[in-house]
């Protein structure tokens, strides 16, 4: 059996065409677009800047106002610029409303009060009667941030208007609406974009009458961002299919770049819950951000390695009778080492519990162990109760796997399924799971990859921590429920 090395980097599996080769092959080059000062001035965003500078001078007042304490304030204030710089990527909008952003502080204001007087840093003075303290805080903190916000958006906007601040963007399509919104951005560049460039299937008979110059084919999109150093993407109705589309957006997904859609309908308008901004009264649609781009994506990774160490700490005398047992059914070798595909195509070395006796060495790979009759009482055992796959959590302590994520598969497998299955590169933009929410649906051992494609990139789009504990909690009630395979 071949095996790779988990302590050297190997060469990623890069599969032609893929989102997977293109982001591999452009990532260098992106992080690597400015130097020096201009880096430094790329890295600060002004509107995240500006919020964060306001939201810090509300909370301080608004304690000290009340009467809190300065260990109060201190915790407040830490509060608030955390919560500020894990929403950073949303302080960033087009027609930002001081007003807007009222409900969200309200609910900030209030909570974070609370918690600061429980945990016994009161953020109100004596004066303020017994459960009112927070709420008077919460209420001044809310007041002088939305004054402050109003205040600084507008001084934005001004110096947007007058060019600076501005973010260049790039639109797909060069029909009526993808021509109309770029004359929208060079005509009020109060909203903060630039036009360079449009990208399409084919150029327009006349593109002269662009209001900005042809770029390239849509297909080569992700080299045109890096090129032409584009902050924003503006998809609006263009020559290919959807299909296609999506496959190349998602190769702008490690790109640092945000990406607007017009929503189809959209004179009919669109569900203000969703991320709605405008130009000029043209309705855009901000797409989510990857999941690895957010802030709580670390969170993610801190809570696998605090998981999955509680876990091997709190099992490590079941896995030794576990090892034992296989050792005395199986003989030497109780553990089982296979290379597998994980993140952006890179190998690793995945390590379970062994379940079946050894074969020759020239014995071709199995897709599926159903049937086998290499596996003894023990093994079955492990199998059913999905404990054989305990050792993983090793592989999530160094990196190589997340607790929740696409399940991991040998690179023969991956290529094999790569070529027959649409969009089954795309499950390779964040690290395998030793768990994932295609298992907890059934979707492992023999069944459709299709099925498993299409489950794997759901949890990937719509990935949340919430999401990934809620998947534990009912792997965990599989593997009490003997449901392995």
């Amino acid at each position: 059996m071949a095996q790779v090395s988990a302590e050297t980097p190997t060469q990623g599996l890069q599969v032609p065409g893929s989102a997977t080769e293109e982001t591999g092959r452009l990532n260098g080059a992106h992080s690597r677009r400015g130097t020096g000062k201009d880096t430094q001035l790329r890295r600060l965003d002004p509107h995240t800047a500006v919020v964060i500078l306001i939201d810090s001078a509300a909370a301080v007042c608004a304690v000290r106002s009340a009467g809190g304490s300065a260990a109060g304030a201190v915790a407040f204030l830490g509060a608030v610029i955390g919560v500020d710089l894990i929403e950073r990527h949303r302080t960033r909008r087009l027609s930002p409303s001081a007003l807007d952003d009222a409900p969200a502080l309200a609910a900030r204001g209030i909570i974070i009060a609370a918690v600061t007087t429980a945990v016994g840093l009161p953020v109100s003075g004596e004066g303020i009667p017994g459960s009112a303290g927070p709420l008077v805080t919460a209420t001044a903190y809310v007041v002088i941030a939305v004054v402050g916000r109003a205040v600084g958006y507008r001084v934005l906007r001004l110096n947007q208007a007058r060019g600076r601040f501005s973010r260049s963007a790039v639109v797909v399509g060069t029909g009526p609406v993808g021509t109309k919104i770029a004359r929208h951005m060079a005509d009020h560049p109060e909203h903060g974009l630039r036009p360079v460039g449009f990208v399409e299937v084919a150029p327009p008979a006349r593109p002269e009458r662009l209001p900005a110059p042809m770029l390239g084919d849509i297909t080569d999109l992700p080299r045109l961002v890096v090129e032409n150093r584009v902050d924003d993407i503006v998809v609006s109705f263009c020559q290919m299919r959807d299909a296609e589309l999506v496959d190349v957006l998602r190769a702008c997904d490690r790109l640092d770049c945000e990406v607007h859609v017009v929503p189809r309908l959209f004179e009919l308008g669109v569900d203000h819950s969703a991320a709605v901004e405008h130009v000029w009264g043209l309705q855009l649609l901000r797409l989510g951000r990857a999941p690895f781009r957010n802030g709580t994506w670390t969170v993610k990774r801190l809570f696998d390695i605090a998981f999955a160490a509680t876990v091997l700490a709190l099992v490590s005398p079941l896995i030794l009778a576990l090892a034992l047992l296989l050792r005395w059914e199986l003989g030497p070798g109780v553990l089982f080492r296979q290379v597998r595909i994980g993140l952006d195509g890179r190998r690793f070395l995945l390590v379970k519990f062994r379940t079946l006796k050894p074969q020759p060495d020239d014995t071709p790979a199995t897709w599926s162990v159903v049937g086998e009759d290499r596996m003894g009482p023990i093994g079955a055992f492990l199998r059913r109760s999905s404990l054989d796959e305990l050792p993983q959590l090793w592989n999530v302590m160094r990196g190589h796997m997340s607790l929740v994520g696409p399940r991991p598969e040998q690179p023969t497998y991956v290529a094999q399924f790569a070529r027959r299955h649409h969009r089954y590169h795309a499950r390779l933009r964040v690290p395998a799971g030793v768990t994932g929410w295609a298992q907890i649906h059934d979707l492992r051992g023999d069944t459709s990859i299709d099925d498993r494609v299409r489950f794997d990139n759901y949890y990937i789009e719509h990935w949340s921590l919430w999401q990934d504990i809620k998947i534990i909690a009912r792997t965990l009630a599989s593997v009490l429920g003997m449901r392995g395979g």
